[in-house]
C-alpha cells in the first residue's frame, strides 16, 4: 500500500531517538516517497541515492564497516549519524582528484575534505560559464559539477522525504518551507525557533 512521506515521518519518530543499526528497517522499505515528481518505494529511493553519492550500495565507512541504502537514508533523515567525516562521496576522475589536492590513490572522500577543496566550486562554475558561451566543456569541469551534485544529494535526500517542494529552493540561506520543529541540528544556529535552510542542514 502506498503511504505518503508525512505518514512515514509520523510513524517513524522513534527512529530519531534511536540508532538505525539497532532497528529492523526492512518493513519500511516498501513505504512510498516522492522523488523529483515520481513515487517510489523507500528502499529503492535509498538505494539509488547511495549509489549516486558513493557509486555503490552498501558503502564502506571509515572504520571498515558497511552501511546500506536504507540505513543511510534513515540516519540522514533524522540526523542520527554525522557523515561529515565518512569517505562516501565518489570522485572517480583522477585529474580532478589531483587538481583538488586530494589523495590520488583514493576514489571516495569525506564532505569535509571536499568542502576544503576550494577549486571544486570554481571548476564546476566554469562549466556553466562555458556552456552559456557556447564553448566546449572539458571533462574536468563536467566531473566537478557531478561531484558537487553528489554533495547536494545529502541535502536533497532529507528534503525529498520531509518536503519535496523545498528541493526547488536553490538559495543556501533562504528559509525552507518546512513547518514545525525538526531535529535541532537542522535549524539555523541549532535553535528550533529559527528556520531551516540548505546551509543549516548538516549531515
Amino acid at each position: 500500500m502506498k503511504i505518503f512521506a508525512a505518514l512515514l515521518f509520523a510513524l517513524a519518530l522513534p527512529v530519531a531517538r534511536t540508532s538505525a543499526a539497532d532497528l529492523d528497517l526492512h518493513p519500511w522499505e516498501e513505504l512510498v516517497v516522492q522523488d523529483t515528481g515520481r513515487r517510489k518505494p523507500l528502499g529503492t529511493f535509498a538505494h539509488e541515492a547511495l549509489v549516486k553519492i558513493s557509486g555503490r550500495d552498501p558503502a564502506i565507512l571509515a572504520d571498515g564497516s558497511k552501511i546500506g541504502g536504507t540505513d543511510f537514508a534513515f540516519a540522514t533523515f533524522y540526523a542520527t549519524r554525522d557523515f561529515t567525516d565518512e569517505p562516501l562521496i565518489l570522485v572517480s576522475y583522477r585529474p580532478l582528484v589531483e587538481q583538488l589536492g586530494l589523495d590520488p590513490a583514493r576514489k571516495r572522500f569525506t564532505r569535509k575534505e571536499l568542502a576544503a577543496a576550494g577549486d571544486l566550486a570554481k571548476t564546476a562554475q566554469a562549466a556553466a560559464a562555458l556552456r552559456q558561451a557556447g564553448q566546449p566543456v572539458p571533462r574536468l569541469n563536467i566531473e566537478a559539477q557531478t561531484v558537487l551534485g553528489r554533495l547536494q544529494l545529502f541535502v536533497d535526500l532529507y528534503l525529498s522525504v520531509l518536503n519535496p517542494a523545498s528541493r526547488a529552493e536553490n538559495s543556501a540561506t533562504r528559509p525552507l518551507n518546512i513547518p514545525g520543529a525538526q531535529a535541532r541540528d537542522l535549524h539555523v544556529g541549532g535553535d528550533t525557533d529559527n528556520p531551516i535552510t540548505r546551509q543549516s542542514i548538516r549531515f
